[in-house]
């Protein structure tokens, strides 16, 4: 394991086992695309639990930092407003949704702003 990841060393090269899985799996090389584990267990790499994504789709199914006091990704304490502030990044650049007197709305909201923003995504 390195990084939470599964490898296999033949000869002397490491490869990641949910990139084997997936050439086994549908036959063809990944090559360049990232493979994302629907679940985010990295350890996961039954066949029904890959796709093919891009490195923006992939930063999606991401989890909220250890630092967060919020524990939602995108959601975070604002001083000067007293207020929860839900964000997110999109094409590089980083979006305000807007500001929440209560976490589980902001939530909501970064939820919502999130599968919207899914969809305008390019896939793999």
């Amino acid at each position: 394991m390195r990084g939470g990841y599964l490898y296999v060393r033949v000869l002397g090269q490491a490869y990641l086992c949910q990139r084997i899985a997936w050439l086994l799996h549908h036959g063809q090389d990944p090559k360049s695309c990232q493979i994302d584990h629907i679940d985010t267990d990295k350890t996961n790499n039954r066949a029904c639990n890959l796709r093919l994504v891009t490195n923006q789709q992939n930063q999606f199914n991401r989890g909220a930092s250890k630092s967060s006091l919020s524990g939602i990704k995108g959601v975070c304490w604002d001083k000067k407003s007293n207020k929860w502030r839900a964000y997110g990044r999109l094409n590089g650049k980083q979006n305000c949704i807007g500001f929440f007197e209560d976490l589980e709305e902001a939530q909501a909201a970064r939820t919502a702003w999130e599968q919207e923003a899914l969809k305008t995504l390019k896939t793999v």
